[in-house]
């Protein structure tokens, strides 16, 4: 996987994101710019909850597959309304709990399996 864009209205963020990134990758503070350009294929999106939902119809409309950190949704109306959409789109769209699979998640759980720490 390649990191060809990344997005971010806050400074710190977008200068982060330039770090993980490929040295080429293009940036914006307008997720619509990266949506509209046919080079990018799939989008991550991690963003403040209550931008979950329309930022991933966005997405989807614009052709992109989505992996969208949790929750997806802040109602059942709008999870209702991205399955349509991914369904329209025929777009991959994943949910995940970014954490879970964090190294420092996985060192932790290698500790606990472990017994290091007693039972």
């Amino acid at each position: 996987m390649r990191i060809a864009a990344v997005c971010d209205i806050w400074d710190v963020h977008l200068d982060l994101g330039k770090q993980m990134a490929d040295p080429k990758a293009i940036t914006s503070k307008k997720y619509q710019e990266i949506l509209d350009r046919k080079d990018i294929d799939a989008v991550a999106i991690a963003t403040p909850d209550h931008w979950h939902a329309r930022m991933v119809q966005d997405a989807l409309a614009a052709g992109k597959h989505v992996y969208i950190e949790k929750p997806m949704t802040w109602s059942i109306s709008e999870g209702k309304d991205i399955i349509a959409a991914q369904k329209k789109s025929g777009k991959l769209v994943m949910v995940g709990s970014q954490n879970k699979t964090a190294a420092v998640t996985v060192k932790a759980r290698e500790i606990v399996k472990s017994g290091v720490l007693g039972k």
